[in-house]
């Protein structure tokens, strides 16, 4: 009996089967190569001095093949050091980044003032008499900058007077009166001073909104000689290191042996100082939804969670995926979403 010649219908059944059949292949080999959970993530750049943190952004960008990049807290061109790059949903938890504190070395020069309040800039005064000074008046002088105290932004910075950035101002030579604001300085210490050059080094813990330039200049001033700012590195911010860092260089060769993914971490990553919690399926569905969750908590988690002074907590599900930062209230007993990270 002759074989039936396939219906037109039957021809599309097999054309579509094949095309899923190849479609699924390629997806499950793109799937290998860019695994969803990876793109979401961080990647901790030792900035270099010379370019500006955009510019660190752009790099990143192009590595990665994603639009969706920023960072969370600029770097001076000057400036070197930690300068984590947030990608695609990373991008969420920018302002937790920013607003944590940071930790920096700095190296100024005694005897001198510019109008950026570090080297780059022009002079404005120059100490003409000798300076002598020992470690032990710089130290007393550190003293009067730690805690809580007020500081005048630099008019050489992004913060924006009546929807003008300051360094607009300044480069039209149009001078403004610039509010003090309150800052933290949690250590300053002198890590060295070379007397034949009047070049010291600080380690400065801060909060943010802190101008390290500005802090050396106030330093300077106060020790009556001036100062500016020659050098400044970035060590640590959040729960980050420089340590943990990758230089630009070392990033551009990963991705020439398809290695650039193992230097970018998971976004709980960020909150390893904060309590997890675990969620069941139905409690997983209100949290993504936006929607409160009752949750009991027994008193030795309880204790340690108060004591860690926050009342953020790290969400995941039972599969342990990580599904953002909740709230909680131990007055309603239920976790806010504060977050939502998937």
């Amino acid at each position: 009996m002759p074989l039936k010649k396939p219906s037109i219908n039957a021809h599309k059944c097999l054309a579509l089967s094949d095309l899923g059949l190849v479609l699924c292949y390629v997806f499950s080999m793109l799937g290998c190569l860019f695994p969803v959970s990876i793109l979401n993530g961080i990647v901790l750049i030792d900035k270099p001095s010379g370019i500006t943190s955009f510019k660190v952004v752009s790099i990143v960008r192009k590595i990665f093949g994603t639009k969706k990049v920023g960072h969370a807290g600029t770097l001076d061109p000057l400036a070197t050091g930690l300068l984590p790059v947030l990608i695609n949903k990373a991008t969420k938890i920018q302002e937790l980044i920013q607003n944590a504190n940071k930790e920096y070395i700095a190296e100024f020069k005694l005897g001198l003032n510019t109008d950026t309040q570090d080297i780059t800039g022009n002079i404005v005064n120059k100490y003409e008499g000798k300076i002598v000074v020992s470690e032990r008046k710089i130290n007393d002088a550190l003293l009067r900058f730690k805690g809580s105290i007020q500081q005048i932004p630099p008019i050489y910075s992004a913060i924006s007077q009546n929807g003008v950035r300051l360094y607009i101002l300044a480069r039209k030579g149009i001078k403004v009166e610039r509010e003090k604001r309150n800052i933290n300085i949690n250590r300053l210490d002198l890590l060295d001073f070379d007397t034949q050059f009047n070049i010291g080094k600080i380690l400065v813990n801060c909060s943010k909104g802190t101008y390290i330039r500005t802090l050396c200049e106030d330093i300077g001033n106060y020790l009556g000689f001036g100062a500016t700012l020659i050098s400044l590195r970035r060590t640590k911010t959040c729960n980050f290191d420089v340590k943990e860092s990758v230089t630009l260089n070392s990033l551009e060769n990963l991705k020439k042996v398809g290695k650039e993914y193992n230097v970018v971490l998971p976004l709980e990553k960020v909150f390893d100082n904060y309590q997890s919690i675990f969620l069941e399926a139905k409690q997983e569905k209100m949290f993504k939804n936006g929607r409160d969750v009752k949750i009991n908590l027994n008193e030795k988690f309880m204790y340690s969670f108060f004591k860690n002074e926050t009342n953020f907590l790290r969400i995941f599900n039972g599969d342990n995926v990580f599904l953002g930062l909740g709230k909680y209230s131990s007055k309603n007993r239920n976790i806010s979403p504060y977050k939502i990270l998937v």
